[in-house]
């Protein structure tokens, strides 16, 4: 299975928990990149991790790609 991943600002936080299943362009919180636009998924697939990344103030969002058939 392959993976996305997304950073999302974690002064927001993230509106997906692990194991949910995400639809393309679902919003998943907002970008980290400082602009202030909402990240949303690239992918449909199902939320594989969600983890805290202090130094970047950021949390790190692992999804897996469903397969196409």
């Amino acid at each position: 299975m392959s993976e996305v991943t997304l950073r999302v600002d974690a002064t927001t936080g993230v509106l997906v928990r692990s194991g949910e299943e995400v639809k393309k362009h679902q919003r998943i919180g907002q970008n980290a990149d400082g602009r202030e636009q909402p990240c949303l998924c690239s992918v449909d697939g199902i939320v594989k991790s969600i983890k805290f990344n202090g130094d970047k103030h950021e949390f790190v969002v692992v999804i897996g790609m469903k397969k196409t058939e």
